[in-house]
């Protein structure tokens, strides 16, 4: 029985090296290459970006940010007020 184990996989490994010259054979510099039409196309694209990522003067209020990191820091988080009034957050959806 073990005779027969050792002589399947030996029959099995060289059938398999047959396989191995598809992969060593290739054409492309890797396999993942073939596509070099929209490789060149995406490379003269003149300006990929959006123009509003260009803008780099962000409007937030700096001093107002770091006030805030520091009581994060500290542990003194205020927490959020809600927006709605009283009335608003006590009625309920109409009946059907």
């Amino acid at each position: 029985m073990r005779i027969g184990v050792v002589f399947f996989c030996g029959l099995m490994m060289t059938g398999l090296s047959g396989c191995n010259q598809y992969w060593e054979r290739k054409d492309t510099v890797y396999f993942g290459a073939g596509d070099a039409v929209a490789a060149n196309t995406a490379i003269q694209v003149a300006d990929p970006w959006p123009a509003r990522s260009r803008n780099t003067n962000i409007a937030f209020d700096g001093q107002r940010t770091a006030t805030a990191v520091q009581r994060y820091r500290s542990g003194n988080v205020i927490q959020p007020k809600s927006q709605l009034s009283g009335s608003a957050m006590t009625s309920q959806a109409p009946s059907q």
